[in-house]
């Protein structure tokens, strides 16, 4: 369902629903995760005072569909059958690395789309190919093999791509400094998000006006929670705004 108009929000205690353990090593059995996405309202109400918009994939979601060829629900619903190949195409909402018996790396990751949300485990062969793009908060294209074992549903990745999500006057992209187009990704501790700070957040980038997006990305503990800001808090990317950020937040909050 479409998000509501961004509207002035107001921290709220909010019980967030938890996510599934990381398997332990890739013969364990793995429960599909909760169909509720966390980039949701609920936690937009956790940003005292800031106007925030959307989801991060709202304005990118088409083209992204066009490339995958199975919406995350329907695997979740049943529609899709055990071994199937699929294409899905979303954010990755968490990853957490591990390492095999055999000291090999491997990733579990939260595939999250604006309905439904999934659990998607890159095994060593196709991490040590397409890892570097195995990251938080990343827009990818996972090709998987669906798996399901009693109740649990999860998909065991086979290839990975960053997908060309260009738009009119810009694109989406990965980590790093802001390029043409990208949108500017600044993190803050959960438990930092005082109304003060706040406040000099939007002083910041209001001193700062420009065409590109601003996103927040909330740490608590291990999770992290990425928000778009609203265009009203749109900047210039500059070394004088970054420098004007890590004053405020850190010279760390710049993904």
């Amino acid at each position: 369902s479409a998000h509501p108009r961004a509207t002035r929000t107001h921290l709220t205690s909010q019980n967030h629903p938890g996510r599934p353990r990381s398997p332990q090593d890739p013969s364990a059995q793995h429960r599909a995760l909760p169909r509720k996405p966390l980039h949701t309202s609920h936690l937009e109400r956790e940003m005292l005072g800031l106007y925030v918009s959307g989801h991060p994939l709202q304005g990118v979601e088409h083209a992204l569909a066009r490339q995958a060829d199975t919406p995350i629900a329907s695997i979740l619903d049943g529609t899709v059958s055990d071994g199937a190949q699929v294409i899905v195409g979303g954010i990755l909402a968490s990853v957490t690395r591990r390492v095999n018996r055999n000291g090999e790396p491997w990733a579990a990751a939260q595939l999250e789309d604006l309905a439904a949300g999934i659990e998607v485990l890159f095994f060593p062969k196709t991490y040590s190919v397409v890892g570097v793009n195995v990251a938080e908060d990343h827009v990818v294209l996972v090709k998987a093999r669906v798996t399901k074992r009693d109740d649990r549903i999860s998909l065991i990745a086979n290839d990975l791509v960053v997908p060309d999500l260009a738009q009119p006057g810009g694109s989406t992209g990965g980590g790093g400094q802001p390029g043409a187009g990208q949108p500017v990704t600044v993190s803050m501790l959960a438990a930092r998000c005082s109304p003060e700070r706040v406040a000099k957040l939007k002083d910041v980038l209001a001193r700062h006006p420009g065409p590109q997006e601003v996103r927040l990305s909330l740490v608590n503990g291990g999770r992290k929670h990425l928000l778009k800001l609203d265009d009203s808090l749109r900047v210039t990317p500059s070394s004088a705004l970054m420098g004007d950020l890590k004053a405020l937040l850190g010279p760390g909050c710049l993904t």
